[in-house]
């Protein structure tokens, strides 16, 4: 009698929904539909989807390495051309919001090239869009010391640290900030690949480390690391510390933990997963500038209403108006004579 093995999936469908998860989470965090106390869980997706994006490189890099395959400088090329398409993309699409957010047209012609090619390398240009950019940054920066990964993993903790100090804990160190900002102006480290890094490294070193770890060791460090995070909220507002609330010392544990708890589940296949994570892409670029569109006309024909109700109606049309955008770019790139929308996602 023959006995077949089960076969791996060959993807991973449970990283697709984490990420379509973390996608609209984001959207959640961007509509202002949420109470201070929830400002940490929606401070989770950042980081997560860097150590997705780099687990994803790196696993892939490392197989390839292990067979002697040479092509590593390739691979970090086929990436970074990959994003900078993506940004591309989303730069042109949503180029008439981020003209108006930006104020692009109070400004000279070489200010606002130099002000685009600023926003596009260290910050933002539409909403969010420095994780995109921060990523072929963080990427290429780990590939470079990849065998002495414990190298941009501790650089990238002090920055991160950096970054903490800069938002959550700006008014315990008040004089540190004010000379920082003295030095750099209006540059938002914590926007920009400084706060990347971090994420990155460790996703590098969870694909080196190559097994799965188990449920039962993953799950109760993950629980303790949320509450250790859900306290840390409440000591830094009950201090009165915050400048902004984008980076928690904790997320450093949480992040991690969260990522590796999927990976510690068994490998599932969706027919609906790779779908979802197109889907989460498109989520990532559009949200902000549908948002931004949205503020006019829900503003003026239901002003009347409390902020929080406006919000809320902020949230629930983001969601519809980038699952309808998500179904037609999906749908329509697959025609041959719009192939081309694939670089949406």
């Amino acid at each position: 009698m023959s006995s077949v093995l089960p076969t791996k999936p060959k993807q991973n469908g449970n990283i697709d929904i984490l990420k379509f998860v973390m996608a609209l989470m984001i959207v959640w965090l961007h509509s202002g539909f949420w109470c201070r106390s929830l400002s940490p869980l929606l401070r989770i997706p950042v980081p997560v989807f860097f150590i997705i994006t780099s687990w994803f490189f790196f696993r892939k890099l490392f197989e390839a390495e292990a067979k002697e395959d040479k092509e590593g400088r390739n691979r970090l090329m086929r990436f970074t051309r990959r994003n900078l398409i993506l940004y591309g993309f989303w730069f042109v699409a949503t180029f008439p919001v981020t003209y108006l957010n930006r104020q692009y047209g109070d400004m000279g012609l070489i200010r606002c090239l130099g002000e685009i090619i600023y926003g596009a390398t260290l910050q933002s240009t539409f909403v969010a869009s420095w994780f995109i950019s921060a990523s072929v940054i963080c990427v290429a920066i780990v590939y470079a010391l990849r065998r002495h990964l414990s190298v941009p993993l501790g650089i990238g903790a002090l920055l991160y640290l950096f970054c903490c100090i800069n938002t959550n804990y700006y008014h315990a160190f008040p004089a540190f900030n004010e000379w920082w900002e003295g030095i750099v102006g209006n540059y938002a480290v914590y926007t920009s690949f400084p706060a990347g890094l971090y994420w990155v490294a460790f996703g590098a070193v969870i694909a080196r480390r190559g097994s799965e770890p188990s449920p039962m060791s993953v799950t109760p460090w993950l629980v303790c690391s949320l509450l250790l995070l859900a306290g840390e909220s409440i000591f830094v507002m009950s201090q009165d510390f915050q400048n902004a609330d984008d980076c928690y010392l904790s997320l450093m544990i949480v992040a991690p933990l969260l990522f590796l708890w999927i990976l510690s589940m068994k490998p599932r296949e969706f027919s609906f997963a790779v779908s979802l994570r197109k889907a989460s892409t498109i989520f990532y670029c559009l949200h902000g500038s549908v948002i931004r569109i949205l503020y006019l006309p829900v503003g003026m024909a239901l002003g009347m209403l409390p902020d929080m109700a406006l919000k809320g109606i902020y949230l629930i049309l983001a969601i519809i108006i980038c699952s309808i955008a998500s179904y037609l770019l999906i749908t329509l790139s697959r025609r041959q004579s719009l192939h081309w929308l694939k670089y949406s996602y």
